[in-house]
């Protein structure tokens, strides 16, 4: 999925167990518009190959059913 072009998507796929948006150019600002927590099935989140730096945990705070996070290829110290 490629992100930018589909702002609102994700409020509508609470069936979803598997998203990956990795090459989005994904940045710590537009990261933040997304609403992971209507995603609650959620068990695999691939957000690697993007441009992030910095997260804040509480973006997937209600994801409980989420095993795998890939957060690789980023910026992130």
């Amino acid at each position: 999925i490629h992100i930018r072009s589909n702002k609102g998507l994700m409020n509508k796929q609470s069936h979803l167990k598997i998203l990956d948006l990795s090459l989005n150019n994904l940045d710590d600002q537009n990261i933040k518009n997304i609403n992971f927590n209507s995603i609650e099935n959620l068990i695999y989140l691939n957000i690697s190959f993007n441009n992030l730096s910095k997260l804040n945990s509480l973006i997937f705070k209600d994801l409980k059913r989420l095993v795998i996070l890939d957060l690789s290829f980023n910026r992130i110290k």
